[in-house]
């Protein structure tokens, strides 16, 4: 997604392929996960403890084969990924992200886009520069016609390549899903790119179906990832997907260069941003949906968030769905992956 501009894009010439195996930092499954008033990650496993009111992850939210209850799974095919500009990010991603997929660093301040997105500092923005020490992770993602494609973005310094670990979660309203991120590895699509001073970026662009998002409405995923030989972690991300009139939404924190929306808050908006034929015919093109959020309550990395400002704004090359303004007052639960850190 990207603010509207006259400036026409062609088409990449190729794509950078893939790579046929996954990291060595998914680790094993592990599923049994104790609950408490915190977040318990099991590697390689997508779990959030604490929120049945068995207190426990146990095989009895299984099905025969290993396969959760809330049914996430995988999409069967297998995506084209293209990354024009080498920096690590699909073109898909960038187009959702605002991002210029034809330039690896969109703001010209030395760190390109992926870099910027797996060491969380704003890749709009040139005064911001990635200052984050040790290994780094983020996570982002876009959409299909019928899959949700999410996108974790590993940085790990030239003297920690190799040493990555990183755990994944998701937070649904009915509460726990568990699945090992291990059986997604084979068709997931990898990316990698060189960073500064020989540093490395990892994208995995996992397919998940996208009716694990819509039976749920709000999910969020996050992680936490670190260094495999210490026992806490350095950085913890989530983002967060809805389901909106049945098209993917993805909620993610403003670009400081938009000074239109400055004082903090998100947008929501439609993945993929262009228009498909599945967009509803109320939705307002050329925008998207700005809203505002405060905390109003939680246990451990779970918060309660109200939305107390909702409204479309122009200006985008997207959509603003039609219960913008309605979602005044509205809460969700989501993820603080602050938590994650140095836990």
């Amino acid at each position: 997604m990207r603010e509207s501009t006259n400036s026409p894009l062609s088409q990449p010439a190729n794509g950078i392929a893939s790579s046929p195996s996954g990291p060595s930092w998914f680790g094993r499954a592990v599923t049994t996960i104790h609950a408490g008033s915190k977040v318990v990650l099991g590697v390689g496993v997508v779990s959030l403890a604490g929120t049945h009111g068995s207190g426990m992850v146990t095989a009895k939210h299984l099905d025969l084969l290993g396969q959760p209850i809330e049914q996430l799974q995988a999409a069967p095919m297998l995506a084209s990924i293209e990354d024009f500009d080498g920096d690590g990010l699909s073109d898909a991603q960038e187009e959702v992200l605002g991002l210029k997929p034809f330039f690896a660093d969109t703001d010209f301040d030395g760190f390109d886009d992926g870099e910027e997105i797996a060491r969380q500092s704003d890749p709009f923005d040139e005064l911001s520069v990635p200052t984050s020490e040790g290994i780094s992770a983020s996570l982002t993602a876009h959409g299909g016609p019928s899959s949700l494609r999410l996108v974790i973005v590993m940085h790990e310094p030239a003297e920690d390549i190799g040493d990555s670990k990183v755990r994944i979660g998701a937070l649904t309203a009915q509460g726990t899903v568990s699945v090992p991120i291990s059986r997604f590895i084979a068709i997931a699509d990898i990316l990698n790119s060189t960073g500064t001073d020989g540093s490395k970026v990892t994208t995995i662009d996992i397919p998940i179906h996208a009716g694990f998002i819509h039976a749920n409405q709000h999910v969020t995923f996050f992680l936490a990832a670190g260094n495999k030989s210490e026992p806490s972690f350095s950085a913890g991300a989530k983002v967060d997907v809805q389901s909106t009139d049945g098209i993917l939404t993805l909620l993610r924190p403003t670009a400081t260069s938009l000074a239109s929306l400055q004082g903090g808050g998100s947008i929501r908006q439609p993945i993929p941003p262009a228009s498909t034929p599945t967009i509803p015919m109320t939705w307002i093109p050329g925008a998207v949906c700005f809203q505002r959020s405060v905390t109003v309550g939680g246990t451990g990395a779970i918060v309660l968030k109200e939305i107390i400002e909702a409204e479309c704004v122009q200006g985008f090359d997207s959509y603003c769905a039609s219960d913008c303004s309605s979602s005044v007052g509205s809460t969700y639960r989501t993820i603080d992956p602050g938590v994650f850190i140095g836990g």
